[in-house]
């Protein structure tokens, strides 16, 4: 639930349980938190995550179709009450508590002050030889305001589902 919600919040729209899905686990049980052989979800490759979305855009159809929604396992999970219930629970905490907008605003800033040069650099030299500042400064406002607006559109996105379930077969 955690991965999945974690996924969606950010909008990552690049995977599937068949795409860009990891697990991961230590081979050996050292006695370590995370050295204790369970298998454990790795979240990667979010080059499609945070995007753009249309002010028309409703919520709950970006919701019932979102990739994993589509996933038959996810499908089959969420036609139990309890699991949906704890689905969007988590999702609304997630947001709540991961993604508070005044810590993830904050920290964007402090990544921009760190890494701004070395971005420009990067993007100059792999994908535009046009881009400057200005344009890198677009791009963080545009997250700042992603993260500004999110938490509300997933409430949104929950309360329109729960109201009219029945294309879910709930």
């Amino acid at each position: 639930i955690d991965y999945c919600c974690i996924n969606m919040y950010m909008d990552n729209r690049d995977l599937s349980f068949g795409q860009n899905m990891a697990l991961w686990r230590s081979a050996t049980d050292d006695g370590s938190e995370y050295g204790d052989t369970k298998w454990r979800w790795m979240i990667f490759d979010m080059d499609e995550a945070i995007q753009r979305f249309d002010e028309t855009t409703d919520p709950g159809d970006w919701m019932k179709s979102f990739c994993l929604m589509q996933e038959p396992v996810l499908k089959s999970f969420m036609q139990n009450a309890g699991f949906r219930e704890q689905f969007f629970s988590t999702l609304l905490e997630i947001g709540r508590n991961n993604f508070e907008y005044g810590e993830v605003s904050a920290e964007l800033k402090e990544w921009k002050s760190i890494y701004e040069e070395q971005l420009l650099i990067n993007h100059l030299r792999f994908f535009d030889e046009g881009f400057d500042k200005e344009e890198l400064e677009e791009e963080f406002l545009f997250m700042d305001d992603f993260f500004a607006r999110r938490y509300e559109f997933i409430q949104q996105a929950i309360e329109e589902i729960k109201e009219d379930n029945s294309e879910f077969g709930w």
